[in-house]
């Protein structure tokens, strides 16, 4: 049995959190300067480039848009995959 929760779409985009650094609020250090972003379910999230552009990685895939809803698609689709939600998935 699925004990992860089902989430939509727009409940995981309810989730993000802005914050000022990415890095400080996840608890890493990269070595790389602070980035702002955005945290979803405490667990994933998104940079903010400095050239406006919103990056995001999961395992050896990326995705970087100048549009928040594009990266944030992306990384919904993956998170079921990472064993953090169970995907619902809905007719664009």
């Amino acid at each position: 049995m699925n004990t992860r929760p089902l989430m939509t779409f727009e409940d995981f985009r309810a989730t993000g959190v802005d914050v000022a650094s990415v890095q400080e609020e996840m608890g890493f250090n990269d070595g790389n300067p602070a980035k702002p972003g955005r945290i979803y379910l405490n667990a994933c999230y998104i940079e903010r480039e400095p050239d406006g552009r919103w990056f995001c990685i999961v395992s050896n895939e990326d995705e970087i848009s100048t549009e928040l809803e594009d990266v944030e698609r992306f990384l919904f689709a993956r998170m079921d995959g990472e064993l953090y939600i169970a995907v619902s998935v809905s007719p664009l």
